[in-house]
């Protein structure tokens, strides 16, 4: 059908009574650019005029059969591509369980990952908790701490909470 459009198109006939020696598309059937004042000179149906009004689109009546196979074919496929995603998301339902769990587990192993990388970056260092006794006081020492957000920028600082330190 295409083959035969651009092959009017370009004939010597076609030429005189077509705008631009192309085939477009209307609507989803395939037309010819027809000059208006040559738009008795070919039998066939109109899909659409230009803005102007100089030229109208004109599918003709030899390639209309082949348009209406060429649409049936695209609604059977359409149809076909529907069915089967329809199966497949009934099989996807069947696993939904499954599927929400590994998302959970997915999420989990990137936080883990993501704090890992994290930690190499700014070469953290795994706290150590020490046991609470009466005779030892509790405290918080921090060593060679940043501050996160200013990355290689941040000063080192030691810092000591709920210990007192003798100055002498």
């Amino acid at each position: 059908m295409l083959t035969n459009l651009e092959s009017f198109v370009r004939s010597p006939g076609g030429q005189k009574i077509v705008q631009e020696q192309i085939v477009t598309e209307r609507e989803g059937r395939y037309v010819i650019p027809v000059k208006i004042e040559s738009k008795h000179e070919i039998k066939g149906i109109v899909h659409d005029v230009s803005n102007t009004g100089a030229t109208i689109f004109i599918e003709p009546w030899e390639t209309v059969e082949e348009g209406n196979e060429l649409r049936e074919l695209i609604n059977e496929e359409r149809r076909e591509l529907e069915r089967i995603l329809s199966s497949l998301s009934t099989e996807v339902g069947l696993h939904e369980s499954e599927i929400n769990r590994n998302i959970v587990l997915a999420a989990e192993l990137d936080f883990i990952f993501a704090k890992a990388k994290y930690a190499r970056r700014f070469k953290a260092a795994e706290p150590q908790m020490v046991p609470f006794t009466p005779e030892k006081r509790p405290s918080l020492h921090l060593l060679d701490a940043r501050h996160p957000l200013l990355g290689d920028r941040a000063v080192p600082l030691d810092v000591v909470i709920g210990r007192i330190i003798p100055f002498w």
